[in-house]
C-alpha cells in the first residue's frame, strides 16, 4: 500500500503494520468526527454541514506540520498547524477560553 504524502510516499509491505496504521487513523478519525458532533450538540461550535468533513480539516494541518517538521528539523511547523487548528474552531464559535485550557490560544 502506498500512503501519499504531500513531498513523497511511503510503502508499506507488512500487511499486519497497514492494517494496524489503518485501523489507528480510522479510530482517530471516528472519535474526532464523534466529537465535532456532539461540540455542535452542546452549542460549543456552529453547525457545520459535514462533521467528517470539518474532522478531517482539523487534522489536515498536523499532517502537514509532520511533514515540514521532519524536513526542517523545527517545531515551528506545530506551531503554525495549532494556530491553523485554533483560528478555525474560534470561526466555527469555540470559546477562547477552553482553547487557551486546551492549549490552542
Amino acid at each position: 500500500m502506498l500512503l501519499p504524502g504531500h513531498r513523497g510516499r511511503v510503502r508499506f509491505e507488512a500487511r499486519p503494520v497497514r492494517d494496524a496504521i489503518v485501523a489507528a487513523l480510522t479510530d482517530w478519525d471516528g472519535y474526532l468526527t464523534a466529537s465535532v458532533r456532539f461540540a455542535v450538540e452542546q452549542g460549543e461550535l456552529s453547525e457545520p454541514t459535514d462533521p467528517e468533513q470539518l474532522a478531517f480539516k482539523l487534522l489536515a494541518p498536523e499532517g502537514e506540520a509532520n511533514s515540514r517538521s521532519m524536513l526542517s528539523d523545527s517545531r515551528e511547523p506545530y506551531d503554525r498547524a495549532r494556530t491553523a487548528t485554533s483560528a478555525r474552531l474560534r470561526m466555527l464559535g469555540a470559546d477562547p477560553a477552553v482553547l487557551a485550557e486546551a492549549g490552542l490560544a
